[in-house]
């Protein structure tokens, strides 16, 4: 029920990840989806695009729920980890809702293609329904069972009151919009 205003192979550099973000309806809860190929590569410099995406956000009133990177089955799979753990430290006090991706069920239960880094249809499942449940939206669909899935500690047990999240992540700086919550939730 989302409204998918995602392009393929955004890169989180540079003016087309925020043109998606102005693209999203004012007030709205925009799910953002950091591909795991931004990790590959340096992550040193990525401050400021991170900067200009949560700028943007704001211009509009979004509530941003940002999907972090997933564990992955290659040598840069630590490159993954820092930018899990930058943007766990970055995004949180800027009132933004981070879903981390490296947990044992990402990690270690068989979600990946063979080549280690796109994930299998049940992984996006997986991805979808936690980022879903930390962000409050609806029931879990029934093929998000492929992987068990809890919240960590930190994330607030969310209730099962509005529709699930029907969004196919893309490779790259993906965003889908959900409409505005009469709840507040802008």
């Amino acid at each position: 029920h989302l409204q998918n205003l995602a392009h393929d192979s955004v890169h989180i550099r540079g003016p087309k990840a925020v043109e998606q973000i102005h693209r999203a309806p004012a007030g709205s809860t925009a799910f953002v989806v950091l591909g795991t190929n931004d990790a590959n590569g340096s992550i040193a410099r990525l401050d400021k695009s991170i900067d200009d995406i949560l700028a943007a956000a704001e211009q509009k009133h979004l509530r941003l729920i940002w999907i972090g990177p997933p564990c992955v089955r290659t040598s840069w799979d630590s490159r993954s980890r820092e930018l899990d753990k930058m943007l766990a430290e970055r995004l949180p006090p800027r009132g933004v809702t981070y879903v981390p991706m490296r947990d044992a069920a990402f990690c270690n239960a068989g979600l990946h293609e063979p080549d280690g880094v796109h994930l299998k249809s049940k992984g996006y499942a997986y991805m979808w329904d936690k980022a879903r449940r930390v962000a409050g939206f609806g029931p879990a669909p029934a093929l998000a069972a492929a992987a068990p899935s809890q919240p960590a500690a930190s994330q607030p047990v969310v209730s099962d009151a509005a529709p699930a999240p029907k969004v196919e992540s893309k490779p790259g700086f993906a965003l889908a919009a959900a409409p505005v919550d009469s709840g507040g939730g802008a």
